[in-house]
């Protein structure tokens, strides 16, 4: 066979590219002619839902407009009308998801409210998400709005699209009606900083916990429970989050666990099958069980109990009685000569005897650490003082996390660290090239 030329190599990447670029250009042709299709069909009434995949925005688009999904005829031609005229202008990429076609009912539902023209939009971004966000606050907001609030259309939430409106044209969140939780002003200053991904009851309850005096950490972990989807018998709840806040040095894993095992044992009904083969429906285990005397130990003892009854948790593993820790290194401070001499030491808990003896020691929960300890995702440090003559002095516990953060430091009785101590921590972390979390740089600053 014989070699092709250069010239014959050329004109085969010609044709190549020709063929690719005709191909392009007929999917091109195609998609607008479905683009046509789809708009003349939304206003006609008589796009089919089968015609899309399932779950996707163009099937919850159809069902809306052809069952009884939207309240009204009169909120089915406001849908109609603005998925039309976006669909015009080019914007379709949110009929990939059904929760931005349920936002968009909402926006269609509430055009009233409307502070601009939908024909001076502009798409900024391709992702459907930052897309939607943008239009929102094109439509409704003359004044920032939080992220998470977006999630009031996506739920199609009349109060909580009441209350974007609301802070959109410069409310205040005092002014919010239907509020579930009385919030201080310190808590509605924490509920416009909420995360961006949090629902809007996760945001109110992430308030709550920062205004109560609670890290951001904390909060996270409570907000994924079932504290950040409603409040229900929140008399009790807001007891349970103090002791949660209380107790600091709880690891935070074991925040979900506490919440549905009290869900369970003061609220949650139980079935018992009597004699004659019948299910009957009692009331819950303890009604008046109350958060007043409990201490963090005698509480996980009965959440572990309750676990092994419910088999919702893996049989406890045999504890490792020692394991490899961090490799961040122990830091060693001396100051002072000869009968003053003090020497301050930082060095890293590696043993369950240790970390248990740290919790007795300090009258804190740092044992529940053991399996963060045990699998690597935190590590455990003690900081003593010795004097000249041997005596030596728990002061301060600390939290590193893998990634070489500082999440807690504490004293005895859950004590925040004074200045010195926070000096010689500061010193460790500079050598060790250790960051702080803000949580625990803002408890210093206020213990200053």
């Amino acid at each position: 066979m014989s070699k092709l030329s250069q010239l014959q190599i050329k004109k085969l990447q010609e044709l190549e590219y020709n063929q690719l670029l005709q191909a392009k250009l007929a999917e091109g042709k195609r998609n607008n002619k479905q683009k046509t299709s789809l708009v003349d069909s939304i206003g006609r009434f008589n796009v089919r839902y089968y015609d899309f995949a399932a779950d996707s925005g163009g099937e919850q688009l159809c069902l809306m407009l052809q069952e009884n999904i939207l309240p009204s005829d009169k909120h089915k031609d406001a849908l109609r009308k603005l998925t039309k005229t976006l669909l015009c202008k080019g914007w379709d990429s949110w009929l990939c998801d059904a929760r931005i076609v349920n936002g968009l009912a909402a926006v269609g539902k509430y055009e009233n409210a409307w502070t601009q023209a939908l024909d001076n939009y502009r798409p900024v971004s391709h992702n459907p998400y930052r897309e939607f966000a943008h239009l929102l606050r094109h439509l409704f907001a003359q004044y920032p709005i939080p992220a998470f609030l977006d999630t009031a259309f996506y739920y199609q939430n009349d109060t909580h699209i009441r209350w974007y409106l609301h802070l959109a044209r410069g409310g205040s969140v005092r002014g919010l009606d239907n509020m579930p939780l009385h919030l201080t002003q310190k808590m509605r200053h924490y509920f416009l900083q909420a995360p961006a991904e949090a629902t809007i009851p996760q945001a109110l309850r992430y308030a709550q916990v920062l205004g109560l005096g609670g890290s951001r950490r904390l909060a996270r972990y409570i907000m994924d429970t079932k504290l950040g989807e409603n409040f229900e018998n929140e008399t009790f709840w807001e007891t349970v989050v103090r002791f949660l806040i209380q107790n600091p040095m709880l690891d935070p894993r074991f925040v979900k666990p506490i919440i549905d095992f009290l869900q369970w044992v003061k609220y949650e009904n139980r079935e018992i099958v009597g004699e004659n083969g019948r299910t009957q429906h009692i009331g819950a285990l303890e009604p008046a069980f109350s958060m007043k005397g409990r201490s963090v130990p005698a509480l996980l003892r009965l959440v572990e109990v309750w676990e092994k009854e419910q088999k919702e948790a893996q049989k406890p593993k045999a504890e490792t009685p020692h394991w490899t820790g961090s490799l961040f290194r122990d830091f060693e401070w001396t100051e002072g000569e000869g009968h003053n001499t003090l020497t301050y030491r930082i060095k890293q808990i590696r043993t369950i005897y240790a970390l248990r003896e740290e919790g007795r020691a300090m009258s804190h929960c740092v044992a529940t650490y053991y399996s963060s300890c045990v699998g690597g995702s935190s590590s455990i440090w003690s900081m003593t003082r010795e004097d000249a003559y041997g005596n030596a002095k728990r002061l301060i516990t600390i939290e590193l996390n893998s990634r070489g953060k500082i999440q807690q430091a504490r004293g005895y009785c859950n004590q925040t660290p004074n200045a010195e101590e926070y000096q010689l921590i500061k010193l460790w972390a500079e050598k060790e090239r250790l960051h702080f979390s803000p949580d625990v740089e803002n408890y210093v600053l206020r213990a200053r």
